[in-house]
């Protein structure tokens, strides 16, 4: 009996700790004329089982466009972004490459961005038959603007008939709902 109550007095107290606040400390510096101070934010927040927090270049999380996706198939999987070529003075959004395997699709663009932004992107089926990537460029502003090779990585999924079925609708890959290119 003794052992049971234990048992139970322990899981009670580890169940109580589970559902106290998350701390986040951000530390960050700003520069003022000549030295550099630290400034740091405190963040609070309830835990849950998946953080929300989103910073550098991320796929936004389980968006509702996403979800639709997913009845095609589709997973979000690896997004990456790297500043290529510094300095330009101005430029255009193209297609670098596309490379679908049975397994996943990985599309390649060259998106003009200011040189310290990063990039949240999303997802979303449009017309039944355009897969269109989406992304909103953020972060501080630098006096330069470049190329940023932005990578999209998509896994899959073909659980049955209905889902190949309706990946197979899709013909089209567009950007920000532009660049349309040919699967």
């Amino acid at each position: 009996m003794k052992q049971l109550f234990s048992i139970l007095v322990s899981l009670m107290a580890f169940s109580s700790n589970a559902q106290h606040d998350d701390t986040l400390f951000v530390r960050y510096d700003s520069h003022e004329f000549d030295e550099i101070n630290y400034k740091i934010d405190t963040l609070f927040r309830s835990t849950s089982l998946q953080p929300l927090l989103l910073f550098e270049t991320a796929w936004i999380p389980n968006t509702k466009s996403q979800m639709a996706a997913m009845g095609f198939g589709l997973y979000p999987s690896k997004v990456r972004a790297v500043c290529e070529v510094e300095g330009i003075e101005s430029g255009e959004n193209e297609l670098v490459s596309l490379q679908k395997t049975d397994s996943s699709i990985t599309v390649i663009y060259k998106v003009v961005a200011n040189c310290c932004y990063s990039f949240l992107c999303d997802m979303e089926i449009r017309d039944s038959n355009t897969l269109n990537l989406k992304y909103i460029d953020y972060g501080n502003v630098c006096g330069c603007t470049c190329f940023h090779t932005l990578s999209f990585e998509l896994l899959i999924e073909d659980y049955d008939d209905e889902f190949l079925a309706n990946f197979e609708k899709l013909r089209f890959v567009t950007l920000n709902g532009e660049l349309k290119t040919k699967f």
